[in-house]
């Protein structure tokens, strides 16, 4: 069985910021607040659900010296991004 207590973790170390929005993108404060929680969250969760900006080789630099992992930030690069359309901009629930 494998060990899902990373997602309680994660909860708890991150705030209610998350609370509700599991579904949603990753904003970029959202992702700063996960590395310096020193939360071990698995990479692949920012591939499944994706984030709301493209992260600047700057932002990566922050992001690693403040301890982000080469998987997480390999993960971060090759996260799904919303694709511009005509529609009407998605509801956030924060």
């Amino acid at each position: 069985m494998p060990d899902n207590d990373w997602a309680l973790r994660f909860l708890a170390n991150v705030g209610e910021d998350f609370y509700g929005t599991l579904a949603l993108e990753f904003r970029a404060g959202q992702v700063r607040k996960i590395i310096r929680s020193e939360t071990s969250v698995p990479p692949s969760i920012l591939e499944q659900r994706g984030i709301d900006f493209a992260p600047t080789e700057d932002f990566l630099q922050s992001l690693k010296i403040a301890g982000a992992s080469e998987a997480f930030l390999k993960a971060l690069r090759k996260a799904k991004r919303p694709q511009p359309t005509g529609g009407a901009p998605k509801k956030r629930l924060d």
